[in-house]
């Protein structure tokens, strides 16, 4: 219960900023895009359910990045550019 008191105190203070720039704006664009997008429901208790073999797969590559096992955005884009070049007709 502790946690969610600076979440809540977050979401007033947040609110009232929003509603005062709101009323502020003459912006007729910027009040278009958010009307659609305070029409966009989220949902932040979503609560993902993984089965024992997608908790097992998770834990090995946890485990493989924890050894070093994995392949930087550089490297890995390497080996795509080697692989398209060898293998595309």
């Amino acid at each position: 219960m502790l946690f969610k008191i600076p979440i809540i105190m977050t979401c007033v203070v947040l609110r009232k900023q929003l509603k005062d720039k709101i009323n502020k704006t003459e912006n007729l664009e910027l009040l278009e895009e958010a009307n659609r997008l305070l029409g966009i429901e989220v949902n932040n208790n979503v609560v993902f359910e993984f089965s024992d073999s997608q908790k097992e797969r998770i834990n090995n590559l946890l485990m493989q990045i924890k050894n070093g096992n994995f392949l930087s955005e550089i490297e890995a884009n390497k080996e795509i550019d080697e692989w398209l070049e060898n293998n595309l007709v």
